[in-house]
């Protein structure tokens, strides 16, 4: 039997302070990517990259509808504003996985599109993230919190050593 590769279907986005805020057309989530750094260490045959922590991560999305969404635009705290986007992944229509996104971060960009007559306008929003977290049919898949610092990834934490080595 062949196995369809899962879809998104009902793809539905809360935002913390306001609730619902419609559905998705579009969701590209953050890239995860560690910078890194070359070292020779003096004692190597050639340089090694080191780990230098977490790049700036950045998200967007587009709705169908942006009444809503542009009521958090440029919200920052510390944390940023908690954004969840939920969906229900399938490949064959009749089962289904949950594939929730959560974010904290600020809305940086919200850009409408041109209106045409007939059609639906459509709104593209940008962000940048604190915190990241992707859990998938129950399992946590990764969390990034650049606060904290925690990096886990398939609930490994790579960073509980450092910060348990300056008593965090």
């Amino acid at each position: 039997m062949i196995k369809l590769p899962p879809v998104a279907r009902m793809f539905v986005v809360y935002v913390e302070g306001i609730g619902e805020i419609g559905t998705m057309e579009e969701f590209k989530p953050p890239a995860l990517e560690v910078k890194t750094e070359n070292d020779s260490l003096n004692v190597a045959d050639g340089e090694i990259a080191r780990d230098m922590g977490m790049a700036a991560m950045k998200w967007t999305a587009k709705f169908r509808d942006g009444s809503n969404i542009v009521l958090s635009f440029g919200l920052l705290n510390a944390a940023g504003t908690k954004i969840r986007c939920e969906s229900a992944l399938s490949g064959d229509s009749t089962t289904y996985t949950s594939d929730v996104h959560t974010i904290y971060g600020q809305i940086t960009k919200f850009e409408q599109e041109a209106i045409k007559a007939g059609k639906q306008t459509t709104y593209t929003v940008e962000g940048t993230a604190t915190y990241y977290q992707r859990v998938m049919g129950g399992i946590e898949l990764c969390c990034i919190d650049q606060l904290e610092p925690c990096r886990r990834i398939n609930g490994v934490d790579q960073l509980e050593g450092a910060r348990r080595a300056v008593g965090l």
